[in-house]
């Protein structure tokens, strides 16, 4: 089984390849998923963040204040870095738990949508690399569409990952998403078309 992951910059339609990648009956796992499974109330990584800040980032209720974590997030560095280094080791394994799951049930391909997976140094683990990429603008506008903010903050959150062209260049392919979403899919067919013929050709082997 080839493990493939599928990264790119904040806003550059990673979830929509994904879809795309699941409709073509490729399995695949959401890494932003898995952390806010992670951060629910009693699960490991709200255990961490209590444990580290106390009710500091909390809702009167127990959960996780999401907000809170963001504004912090995107302002204190320091605490960005802390945070992801409580958070990445437990979203790896379980992607790795579900690439063993799949390995299992006898699947040609697994997918994991990783948005910080070279900042994470997570890319040798996998065989291929997918990386989605749209123009500045478009990018800054997705963001801020769906975080309800400013364009300035939205040039923080996409500056505050690796630039978009170093995420393509150490890429094995390119998917743009800010054409015709027809085109965008044919594209990843394509590529999972060609990821298919190389697992068959090393089964034959």
């Amino acid at each position: 089984m080839l493990k493939v992951a599928v990264t790119g910059s904040i806003g550059s339609g990673k979830t929509e390849v994904c879809l795309f990648i699941s409709g073509c009956g490729v399995p695949w796992v959401s890494s932003d998923d898995i952390a806010r499974e992670l951060r629910e109330p009693g699960m490991p990584l709200w255990k961490l963040i209590r444990e580290r800040w106390g009710e500091k980032y909390f809702q009167n209720e127990g959960r996780v204040d999401k907000d809170k974590l963001s504004a912090d997030l995107l302002k204190d560095p320091f605490f960005r870095k802390e945070l992801e280094r409580m958070t990445h080791p437990l979203v790896f394994e379980k992607i790795k738990e579900k690439m063993d799951e799949w390995r299992n049930q006898g699947r040609d391909l697994g997918a994991a949508e990783v948005p910080l997976l070279y900042e994470a140094g997570w890319s040798r683990y996998f065989d291929r690399v997918i990386s989605t990429c749209a123009a500045r603008p478009v990018l800054l506008k997705r963001v801020a569409e769906k975080r309800g903010c400013s364009l300035e903050e939205a040039e923080k959150w996409v500056d505050m990952q690796f630039a978009q062209e170093e995420k393509v260049k150490r890429s094995d392919y390119c998917v743009e998403t800010d054409i015709p979403r027809e085109e965008t899919e044919r594209k990843v067919k394509k590529i999972l078309s060609e990821l298919r013929r190389k697992v068959n050709e090393d089964c034959r082997a």
